[in-house]
């Protein structure tokens, strides 16, 4: 899932422009936990709300700048879905 996620996370950077090297979130902390982490991306002034609900990986992200920018997402380790898009 950690994969997944930082090719997400790149390709959201790319859309808005940043060249910013990104340090990618390691899923495997949020393992052990059911809190939501927030993970910034520089230039998109906003970033991905993160969390795990029952082994699949839930994030959201967003752009301030963007109106409809919103985008929720299914991680599994097969595939990542794009389950709602537009809020924000």
């Amino acid at each position: 899932m950690s994969l997944a996620l930082a090719e997400l996370v790149s390709a959201a950077a790319r859309q808005v422009g940043c060249d910013a090297s990104i340090r990618h979130f390691d899923v495997a902390c949020l393992a052990e936990s059911d809190a939501e982490v927030w993970f910034p991306i520089p230039g998109m002034y906003g970033g991905f709300s993160l969390q795990m609900f029952r082994g699949r990986l839930h994030a959201e992200s967003w752009s301030r700048v963007v109106g409809g920018s919103g985008r929720a997402y299914v991680i599994t380790a097969d595939r990542t879905t794009l389950v709602d898009e537009g809020f924000v």
